[in-house]
């Protein structure tokens, strides 16, 4: 679908290193661009074992792009210093960066390594990422609203970052806290982002267990929000 268009990039992350080789190696046989690959987890990575998993996919493939996603919240936080040896790899394309402080960090690690990959935004700052050179940024937002967040890119890129700032501040945060409220409730990406779809008229589909879905007053709730902070077609 994807056409060469814009780059398609597959998730690759898994506590077997095998079954994330194997996933990168079907990635590289459909034509994928990238592959999203974080630390090994479940038990906490070393910096030694964090470096022999990327070079083992790297190593097992011959063309496919390696996106660095930090997953600090798994028990590993990449230290700068450990994601310039992984820049040592030459697939090693891209960064998906956000650190536990979300500061001094996060700030220093978009500055040093702007030059190097295609830093993409995970930590809600997509201004100050952009400002030092970042490429994009992660958003649930644009599965159901998409003309918001591209015209939020386009602000970037225009340098109106001001104006950027200002729809992340009036649709983006209280979006966020609503995701974040529910996490507390029922884990994972997709229960807000569902409901929101459907609400939208379009299909979201099942939860997997044993995330649930949105309950009548969380979905009462959430139309709410989505009408205060402008999303269209909102049923």
């Amino acid at each position: 679908a994807a056409n060469g268009q814009v780059p398609f990039i597959v998730g690759a992350q898994d506590t077997n290193p095998a079954v994330s080789i194997e996933m990168a190696q079907w990635a590289e046989e459909i034509g994928a661009d990238a592959v999203q690959m974080s630390a090994g987890y479940y038990y906490a990575s070393s910096e030694e074992d964090c470096l022999r998993y990327f070079q083992a996919v790297h190593d097992a493939t011959s063309r496919i792009g390696l996106m660095i996603y930090n997953t600090h919240w798994e028990g590993y936080n990449l230290s700068l210093d450990q994601v310039a040896r992984l820049a040592e790899l030459p697939r090693c394309v891209s960064l998906k960066w956000s650190t536990p402080d979300g500061g001094y960090s996060y700030v220093r690690g978009v500055h040093r390594f702007a030059d190097r990959f295609a830093v993409v935004d995970n930590q809600g700052l997509a201004v100050m990422n952009h400002i030092l050179g970042g490429t994009g940024f992660i958003t649930h937002l644009a599965t159901i609203w998409p003309e918001h967040q591209v015209e939020m890119w386009q602000r970037l890129e225009a340098g109106d970052y001001v104006a950027a700032q200002r729809m992340q501040t009036e649709a983006k945060w209280p979006w966020s806290d609503f995701r974040s409220k529910m996490w507390d409730r029922t884990a994972a990406e997709s229960p807000v982002v569902k409901a929101a779809l459907e609400l939208c008229g379009r299909p979201g589909g099942p939860n997997r267990l044993p995330t649930r879905s949105l309950n009548g007053k969380e979905r009462a709730e959430l139309r709410e929000l989505l009408k205060r902070i402008g999303v269209p077609n909102v049923k």
